[in-house]
């Protein structure tokens, strides 16, 4: 029994650079009157399976490409649904490059002293009343209380003190294009990444992560934990220099 025969299984096919097995078959050897290729073969092979899949209701087949001008036709045609993803936005570039100084910070590649000091003290004041509840109350209300504390400042049940680790020492693309948010802290570092994410124009997601970790290597070349100014200062050298790099290579092409 094949599992696409149970009615209660939900089956995704997730095809990855799909382009490798739907290639163009126009541009084959069939197109000269030879023998089929074996890519063409794969192709054939490929749109004969997926015509077979037709009556199966709960098989979902995923494909995705960044070569849609070199996928077949008879492939693309057997798709319900097209859905063009382009490259990021300006805001999606700043969270990615913001989510990657809060890597380099917790792993102490790039220290930030003088964090928020509302969010310390904050955390502070949930402490104090946090043991001043567990010394006016009993075992079994305190294990109660913290289950209750954990879930309402995560909103997923997690731990209070893996809150601290999440939260993000550079302000949100929100708040860092809000008049009303100008007292908070690193607001000089996230205006830089602001910048940053501005001249990544035409840069995709996996090259906005690596840039971080080569701009590092690049500009800052130390053992030491580098300043978050520092940090996104030589971060903005390495967006150029990727950038420039890119044009020269399109420019040999």
């Amino acid at each position: 029994e094949k599992i696409e025969d149970d009615p209660n299984a939900l089956i995704c096919v997730l095809v990855d650079e799909v382009e490798s097995l739907a290639a163009m078959r126009a541009k084959g050897g069939g197109e000269s009157g030879t023998e089929p290729s074996d890519a063409i073969r794969a192709v054939n092979s490929l749109l004969t399976s997926i015509d077979r899949l037709k009556k199966y209701r709960n098989v979902i087949v995923l494909t995705t490409t960044n070569i849609t001008q070199s996928v077949d036709s008879a492939f693309v045609d057997r798709a319900d649904i097209k859905q063009y993803i382009g490259l990021p936005t300006v805001r999606a570039r700043y969270e990615i490059l913001r989510s990657c100084v809060d890597e380099l910070i917790r792993v102490g590649i790039v220290t930030a002293k003088g964090s928020d000091k509302g969010d310390e003290e904050e955390e502070g004041k949930d402490s104090t009343e946090d043991n001043n509840e567990e010394e006016g109350k009993d075992s079994t209300e305190d294990n109660n209380e913290e289950e209750s504390a954990d879930h309402d400042t995560s909103g997923n049940g997690a731990a209070k003190q893996s809150n601290k680790v999440r939260k993000s020492v550079l302000p949100s693309y929100r708040q860092l294009t809000s008049a009303t948010s100008t007292a908070l802290s690193f607001m000089e570092e996230g205006s830089i990444l602001l910048e940053c994410a501005k001249n990544a124009e035409g840069m995709s997601g996996r090259c906005l992560r690596r840039l971080p970790f080569q701009s590092h290597a690049l500009f800052i070349q130390s053992n030491e934990p580098a300043s978050l100014r520092e940090f996104v200062d030589a971060l903005l050298d390495g967006i150029e220099h990727e950038q420039e790099a890119t044009r020269t290579l399109n420019e040999s092409i």
